[in-house]
Formats: C-alpha cells, structure tokens, sequence
C-alpha cells in the first residue's frame, strides 16, 4: 500500500461518514413531515453533499505529490473532518431536526473553519490556487460572518447560491483539467 492510498483511506472513511450523515438526516426529513423543513437548511445540506463529491474527487490530485508528512497528513484529516462536523451540525446524532435559525451560529463558524484549513491544505499540498481564489476566500469569509451577524433569510439564500456556483465550478474545472 503507498502512502498516497493510506492517506486516501482515511478520507475516504471520514467523507463517506460525513455523506452517510447526511443522506441518512435527508431520507428522516423525507421520511417524515418535509413540508415543516427549512429550505435553506435543505439546500445546505445537498450544497453539502456536492461539496464532499468535489472535496473526495479534488483530493485524488495528492497521488501525484511528493511523500506526505506527518504535518500535511494532520491538515487533510483535519480539513475532511470538517465535513462530518458540518454534516452533525445539520443533522445531529440524536436526531431532532433543528432549524436553520437554531444551528446558523455553529453552521457558518464551521464553514469559516473550512476556509482556513483550505488555506492550510493548499500550503501543505504545494497546489497552486487559481489567480481568482483570494477574492473568493474573502467572499466567503464575508459572507459566512455576514450570516453569524445579520441573520436574514435573503442572505442565507445569497450564500446558498455562493456555494452551489463556488463548488459547481470547482467540479467543472476539476473535470476539464483532469
């Protein structure tokens, strides 16, 4: 076994818990009454699972880098675990189903979380970010601190669109470069 695929193993389990959570969480709204369900909380959640499909999908390019150290292995299994903790954020163990307005404050720190630890993932990783990903990563940290502050539906739904165009892009340009 390589490094690489020990490596891959561990975010495999830890994205594959994350995206179990949440289909599980999406099939007891379904399951129950959906009609009560919060569509923001909703689209985050399937923004989430498109999420982790790119995040699992971008991680493969470490195949073609150097030996992995300890430092970088400690920043990509923190930066998938992330995802888990995002997908209990929306779809806690226990079960109850929160609103968005309930889990907004844990929701939009964990998502500032993610943001820096991709910065961490790209240092450790020696990727070269696209020229535009600065103003993107502080788009998003605006918008994700905007949300802890202002606490409207508008806004919620501003960043739902920002992370559908931001991770949909992503996939596109992961599938034209390979």
């Amino acid at each position: 076994m390589s490094q690489f695929e020990f490596v891959f193993v561990l975010v495999s389990i830890v994205l594959g818990l994350g995206l179990t959570n949440l289909l599980n969480g999406l099939a007891t709204v379904l399951q129950s009454s959906w009609r009560q369900v919060d569509r923001i909380h909703l689209a985050f959640s399937l923004g989430m699972i498109l999420a982790i499909f790119v995040v699992w999908w971008g991680m493969y390019r470490w195949q073609t880098n150097g030996p992995i150290e300890f430092g970088s292995f400690a920043v990509i299994g923190l930066y998938t675990s992330v995802f888990y903790s995002i997908s209990v954020i929306l779809f806690p163990r226990d079960g109850r189903m929160r609103t968005f307005d309930e889990i907004r404050l844990s929701f939009y720190s964990a998502l500032i979380l993610y943001l820096f630890l991709e910065l961490a993932y790209y240092t450790v990783g020696e990727f070269s970010p696209a020229s535009y990903y600065p103003y993107v990563w502080v788009t998003g940290v605006a918008l994700f601190s905007a949300g802890i502050v202002v606490r409207k539906p508008w806004l919620d739904a501003l960043v739902v669109v920002f992370w559908y165009v931001i991770f949909s892009s992503w996939w596109f340009i992961a599938q034209l470069s390979g």
